[in-house]
């Protein structure tokens, strides 16, 4: 039986310019790690996430701090916008995701 897709919700202030670039490089290196099509990403805005936090999402990446109190994973994307350290993102979301590989 395959396995569900993956949802991963990327969030940065306004939910557009940041999180785009983000979504762009991150799919990248996830389609070049052989992922593609294993998951879906939704953009939204920082002030969305809590409203967000329940929704099924099985990451959250983003680009700006986040409210403490979410109960889905996060993980830290500032360096997919900056482009240093970039597969460090990477590893840290296939790690979440695919705990035990594809």
């Amino acid at each position: 039986m395959p396995e569900k897709i993956k949802e991963i919700l990327v969030s940065c202030g306004t939910g557009v310019v940041t999180s785009t670039l983000a979504t762009n490089r991150m799919s990248k290196m996830l389609d070049e790690r052989g992922y593609k099509g294993m998951y879906k990403v939704t953009q939204y805005k920082i002030a969305e996430l809590a409203s967000k936090d329940d929704s099924g999402f099985d990451v959250i990446v983003h680009t700006t701090t986040v409210p403490s109190f979410l109960k889905t994973p996060c993980v830290n994307a500032l360096p997919l916008v900056t482009g240093i350290g970039m597969e460090k993102v990477a590893d840290e979301i296939i790690a979440i995701l695919w705990p035990n590989g594809k």
